[in-house]
């Protein structure tokens, strides 16, 4: 990977950790809501669905928008718009508060959940143009590891708010400030260089899709880069142009071609798998601090601090999963790795449902960096059944229903906890090891399909 493709990598994936710590606001101070409001596990569950639910469902929209008005405009609007929804939770919060009217929140949280949901499809379109098949495993695995420090993040800063005697308002109004901050770093560092960026790929004949034939379409914004790249690019001349560009270019791999060639069937049946895995995640995400409440552990520390502080822990862990999924990882064994790690998940998740006290937070350390491993490895899929000119659709699509399909999780999970008395935390979790179990099983069948596909040349 050159120079410019990882410090544009490093870019975006900031963008990426700080959507996660959006994510995970709601879950890092969902105890402490539903005590403001006198409200039980089934409502706060609601409250989580009601952000996950835009948070998915216009995933699909953002990817659209994304292929026409450019990425870089794209994640603009989503770091201020969550910066100033942060802002008005901080406001309506305390509103609310003082009215004993939870109302508000289920205005306020759709409407994060509604910016949050821009980043995704315009921010992996991007890392996906601008890397080849052969370094974008460990560019999304680098991508990953910036989200799941944003995940960890999220309850740790909410740990410290807390901590220095802010409440969970207050925690809204630090949010606010990262998301602008990153809007003008975005808007000033980030080029459209429209016919600046990648070399042209070879003439082929047009791909097909289900209807015909698909003409090509240009891709103006594809050729983003930093600020600065575009002067480094003249003065190294044509010869050294653009790395990425020669990468592109050269001798094709076993990889590069069959990216010519739109696999739609692998792709619909791997995005619904991993709806099923997002049902799982968006579960687990949401009450992971609720989960990790009763460890027992610094007893000396208020719990809404100690908390928050072991699930930011925890899900730091995430990274490596991340980066050992993105490092091994190749164009051809991505489908196998994923059935695995779905695999892998559906014990440790059963694990979860059974233990108690201070072994949840091993059982949850030992989860996350597992199930974690199967995002870069669902990107890189994601890159490779879909043509360059079709990705932020694609991508939009998958989180649409992965994010969106997946937000019925934490009311699921919330209304069976809710209702099942001592055992409500086993059955809640045995639900999620039924759905990945299910999810590893269409992966498998992916991956039996690549096989036969490969087999034949593609």
């Amino acid at each position: 990977m050159d120079r410019k493709t990882f410090r544009l990598v490093l870019l975006v994936s900031c963008c990426h950790a700080l959507v996660h710590v959006y994510e995970q606001s709601f879950s890092s101070v969902e105890q402490l809501i539903a005590e403001t409001f006198g409200v039980s596990q089934a409502t706060t569950g609601l409250l989580g669905t009601s952000f996950r639910l835009p948070f998915g469902l216009c995933a699909l929209a953002a990817g659209w928008l994304a292929d026409r008005w450019g990425q870089k405009v794209m994640l603009a609007i989503y770091l201020v718009g969550c910066g100033l929804t942060s802002l008005f939770l901080f406001s309506a919060g305390k509103t609310a508060a003082e009215t004993g009217n939870i109302a508000i929140l289920f205005v306020a949280l759709p409407m994060l959940g509604l910016f949050a949901s821009i980043y995704h499809p315009a921010g992996l379109a991007l890392i996906a143009q601008r890397t080849t098949p052969e370094n974008r495993p460990l560019s999304l695995g680098y991508h990953g590891i910036l989200g799941s420090l944003g995940i960890a993040a999220g309850p740790l800063l909410a740990s410290w708010v807390l901590y220095s005697g802010g409440s969970w308002q207050s925690f809204y109004l630090a949010l606010s400030v990262p998301g602008i901050v990153l809007a003008l770093v975005v808007f000033f560092a980030l080029r459209d260089g429209a016919g600046d960026g990648e070399a042209a790929a070879p003439a082929a004949a047009p791909p097909f899709d289900a209807t015909g034939p698909v003409l090509p379409m240009p891709d103006s914004h594809s050729g983003f880069e930093l600020q600065g790249d575009n002067q480094n690019r003249a003065a190294k001349g044509p010869a050294n142009a653009d790395s990425l560009a020669a990468q592109e270019t050269a001798a094709p791999s076993h990889s590069s071609v069959s990216e010519e060639k739109p696999a739609w069937r692998h792709y619909f049946l791997l995005i619904t798998a991993t709806t099923l895995a997002g049902f799982v995640y968006s579960a687990v995400m949401t009450f992971l601090p609720r989960y990790l409440d009763d460890s027992g552990l610094f007893p000396h520390l208020p719990r809404e601090s100690v908390r928050n502080i072991l699930s930011g822990t925890v899900l730091l862990l995430g990274m490596i999963g991340q980066y050992t999924a993105g490092r091994w990882a190749t164009p051809r064994t991505l489908e196998r790795m994923l059935a695995g790690v779905f695999w892998a998940s559906l014990p440790l998740l059963i694990v979860m449902g059974a233990v108690s006290g201070t072994w949840r937070v091993l059982a949850a350390a030992v989860f996350m960096p597992v199930f974690f491993m199967h995002q870069p490895l669902y990107n890189s899929l994601v890159a490779k059944y879909v043509p360059r000119r079709r990705r932020s659709m694609a991508y939009g699509l998958s989180f649409t229903l992965s994010f969106g399909g997946g937000s019925i999780g934490p009311a699921v999970v919330g209304f069976i906890q809710a209702r099942s008395g001592d055992y409500g935390n086993l059955a809640a979790y045995a639900v999620l090891a039924l759905t990945i179990g299910a999810a590893a099983a269409m992966v498998r069948l992916l991956a039996r399909k690549a096989a036969v596909t490969q087999g034949h040349g593609h």
